[in-house]
């Protein structure tokens, strides 16, 4: 299965460097037409179907890339952001500010009411896995978030999940992956920043 993964485009909140987790945000006019640069970039690729969590900034990345595809979207909770409980709507400074007065390294840190990373991989893992069942042979696109972008790479390309936070992974930024048997894959195409 050719499994394609784009990050949403940037959100006010983005901009503000404010943690949304599965709040809403409000997608920028610059977040659009990166969506629609990343749509053109990725056309090559013919989806069999188009999965997007369903918080409105990938909802609106995933409709601009069904432009440039004949395939229908999906929409699923288990594609949203990793939830950051009592972080979410707060600046990305006091997370960490708070995450390192525990000394609790940033994958490992399960916020009140919130998710680590382990979690996040566990749920997108799973999706992905379900995914595989019915498109073993097709091609998918797969519209999500920042943590979950990095969950998905620390499995399929075999990062520790301890260094994943270290993918920076851009609006709109995406990576393709051919996955072998639902748990194994090859990196094909990266438009992401892996250090």
């Amino acid at each position: 299965m050719i499994l394609i993964i784009v990050r949403h485009g940037e959100t006010r909140e983005n901009s503000r460097d404010i943690i949304q987790g599965h709040m809403d945000g409000s997608i920028t006019r610059k977040g659009i037409m990166q969506a629609e640069t990343a749509a053109a970039e990725i056309s090559r690729y013919k989806a069999d179907a188009i999965f997007s969590s369903d918080l409105g900034r990938a909802v609106k990345t995933a409709n601009e890339i069904a432009k440039y595809q004949h395939a229908r979207v999906y929409y699923s909770k288990a594609l949203r952001e990793r939830k950051v409980g009592t972080f979410e709507g707060r600046k990305r400074s006091e997370f960490h500010e708070y995450r390192r007065s525990q000394g609790i390294e940033e994958h490992s840190f399960r916020p009140s009411g919130g998710e680590n990373y382990a979690d996040v991989k566990r749920r997108a893992v799973s999706f992905i896995r379900r995914v595989y069942k019915k498109y073993r042979n097709g091609t998918v696109i797969i519209v999500t978030h920042g943590v979950v972008i990095r969950a998905l790479v620390s499995s399929y390309a075999g990062i520790p999940l301890r260094k994943s936070p270290g993918i920076k992974v851009r609006n709109a930024g995406w990576i393709v992956f051919d996955v072998k048997d639902g748990k194994r894959a090859v990196e094909i195409e990266n438009g992401l920043e892996i250090e």
